[in-house]
């Protein structure tokens, strides 16, 4: 049983009865009469969940959601740290390391991890064969149970937004909108003052990770290549005259996933009119003397960070 310091009254949890009895915010009364102050301890960089755990500890008979923390925070005009701050700052609270971006072939304790996986120690392999299908869950599942998997989801979203169950983050934080509208029109600007544009759209993470690459490596590239502004390229490598094309599965109906009558509603063609259309670009740079590397998305997400750089030293050297 647990003391309300206001009244006196005992309960086996107190959250309800402050704001019952007392018309009061929990985290309010925790401030006023158990020195436990959120905004504070946020501000010192604990996170809210460690909030939510330190309340916990203390045995106040209040036990609040990481949830409950946050709303608490912003109605107090504090300003939530992303997943990236946040880490940042429970590495230096603790002493860790700090590891995004990193993989087992560059950071050291996540190395050992992927060791400590392999064979015997790997779940998927000691499992069952029914742990093992719900690993797979997805792959077994047809494309027309897909779209009603997915059908279903949104329908029971569209339904709490309509009945105000859920409010849309850009109504419930205007400022976060202004914000995000700032860095919009700035990296427009960016955008007109770079000499190196990329005229239509943005560029996927692969695409992103090659130029790095062949930055890395020192190779001259030139982005979204058009020769006598028929077709655009990802890459044209000018000192060996190769081509790279980033073919992604979905956009390009990678024949291994798609049978030739699929119909891609993004792109308004079936796969094989794809497969077509593709074939004619890459039938453009031969008959015009180009070596033409095509890299598929389900190639190359299989490979590590080092295997990519072979990949592409390889497709520049061939």
């Amino acid at each position: 049983m647990y003391r309300c310091k206001i009244c006196g009254q005992e309960n086996k949890r107190i959250s309800s009865h402050i704001s019952r009895a007392h018309k009061m915010n929990v985290f309010e009364y925790l401030k006023e009469y158990e020195d436990i102050d959120c905004c504070s301890l946020y501000a010192d960089g604990w996170s809210a969940q460690q909030i939510s755990d330190i309340i916990k500890k203390e045995k106040t008979g209040i036990y609040p959601l990481k949830k409950y923390v946050l709303d608490y925070l912003r109605e107090n005009k504090i300003a939530i740290r992303d997943t990236s701050a946040a880490t940042k700052e429970w590495i230096k609270k603790t002493g860790g390391v700090w590891n995004k971006g990193k993989t087992k072939e560059e950071h050291p304790s996540i190395m050992k991890y992927a060791q400590s996986r392999r064979g015997t120690n790997n779940p998927y392999y000691t499992g069952t064969d029914e742990s093992r299908a719900k690993t797979r869950y997805w792959e077994n599942k047809t494309e027309k149970e897909l779209k009603e998997i997915r059908g279903r989801s949104a329908d029971t979203l569209k339904e709490k937004y309509r009945s105000g169950a859920l409010v849309p983050y850009i109504v419930r934080n205007p400022e976060w909108t202004k914000e995000l509208r700032r860095k919009s029109l700035e990296g427009y600007k960016r955008w007109q003052a770079s000499n190196d544009k990329v005229r239509f759209g943005n560029t996927s993470a692969a695409e992103r990770e090659i130029a790095e690459i062949l930055e890395e490596c020192g190779v001259k590239y030139v982005r979204q290549f058009s020769p006598a502004s028929k077709y655009r390229y990802d890459f044209y490598i000018p000192e060996t005259n190769i081509v790279i094309e980033y073919n992604g599965t979905f956009w390009h109906c990678d024949p291994r996933k798609y049978e030739e009558d699929y119909y891609n509603v993004k792109k308004g063609k079936t796969a094989k009119e794809m497969w077509e259309h593709d074939k004619k670009r890459v039938d453009y740079l031969l008959e015009r003397g180009y070596n033409v590397k095509v890299i598929w998305e389900e190639d190359y997400k299989r490979l590590t960070k080092k295997e990519k750089k072979g990949l592409i030293l390889e497709a520049i050297k061939d």
